[in-house]
């Protein structure tokens, strides 16, 4: 957690600042001091805040804002995790079959489905990675990204962003290329040549091994 500096009384930079809308309408930045658990509450978990505008000023009183971290239980995650991982995974399959022409999965012969876009069980699925990710994983991770240093975390986040986009983009363009081909479509510029030569149909079928043409 980063410290005020009653010196010179500002905020340091690496100091967070929530924007909080009150009861009665009105806006606020605060800084957060400090988060604690009160062991009499059975280890309920509280954040104190201090009105920016109150550390910026000559007044030596600020008012200590306390706020209980309200923290969502196992099977709210669990139920939300199912229905809107579920919601995705249906949504991607609707979305694949009218841009690419294609199914990627099938889970008509599974119990419990839904148009063979979905079924009960990796809904399930979608429900426990949710649990486990706020529960487990999340708070493991932001621990461990909140210890680097703000320039070397700014610059990998870049990183990662700019990556997964041109990934995205790729793996994009190869499957509209792979539709493309199945329609006898040509190649038409040195990009698609290039799709063509690097990301062929054999290659294709080695990653998509399930994908089916849906016949109109």
């Amino acid at each position: 957690m980063s410290e005020f500096n009653e010196q010179d009384n500002i905020i340091e930079e690496e100091t967070p600042v929530l924007h909080l809308e009150l009861e009665d309408g009105t806006e606020q930045d605060c800084a957060v001091i400090a988060l604690f658990s009160v062991e009499e509450l059975n280890d309920q978990e509280y954040i104190a805040l201090v009105s920016v505008e109150d550390l910026e000023s000559e007044d030596e009183e600020s008012a200590l804002l306390l706020y209980r971290y309200k923290d969502c239980s196992e099977s709210f995650l669990f139920l939300m995790g199912t229905f809107l991982g579920g919601a995705y995974e249906y949504l991607c399959s609707v979305l694949s079959e009218i841009v690419f022409g294609k199914v990627f999965w099938d889970y008509s012969k599974m119990p419990f489905n839904l148009n063979g876009r979905i079924n009960l069980l990796y809904c399930f699925f979608w429900g426990i990675a949710t649990v486990a990710w706020f529960k487990k994983i999340y708070p493991l991770l932001s621990g461990l990204i909140e210890k680097l240093p703000i320039a070397f975390g700014t610059v990998f986040t870049w990183f990662v962003v700019v990556f997964m986009t041109l990934n995205m983009l790729m793996s994009l363009s190869a499957l509209i290329r792979y539709d493309q081909r199945d329609k006898q479509v040509p190649a038409s510029n040195g990009f698609e040549r290039f799709l063509d030569t690097h990301y062929n149909d054999q290659k294709m079928k080695k990653i998509y091994p399930k994908a089916e043409k849906v016949h109109s």
